[in-house]
């Protein structure tokens, strides 16, 4: 499945012009699968693009707040939870996005 390969890309890969490509097209087509969004989240954290990492955790923000997904594959409800809440917390703190951190701790 597609939010698998992204979580196996590294080395020289990640940095690779045509890993961008497979995170656009991941985003088009599967933006709305929580588990894409984690692995694009992920992928783009290894890359050292935290910019474009959070913007692939607020758009897991707004599934999480409005229950708004594709639940074509099951979700944990853990992928929601608390670990989620304090990664995103963290990542707004380091990008100075305090206002995503003030929405966060409720959550934590």
């Amino acid at each position: 499945i597609y939010f698998e390969y992204l979580q196996r890309i590294q080395g020289p890969a990640l940095q690779a012009p045509e890993t961008k490509k497979v995170v656009e097209r991941a985003i088009e087509w599967f933006g709305k699968t929580p588990q894409v969004m984690v692995a694009v989240a992920n992928l783009e954290t290894r890359r050292g693009d935290r910019e474009a990492a959070l913007e692939a955790l607020l758009k897991l923000e707004t599934m999480a707040t409005t229950g708004e997904y594709d639940r074509s594959l099951p979700v944990n409800p853990a992928l929601f939870g608390k670990p989620f809440w304090k990664h995103l917390d963290r990542l707004a703190d380091q990008l100075g996005r305090y206002d995503v951190c003030r929405r966060c701790e409720p959550h934590l």
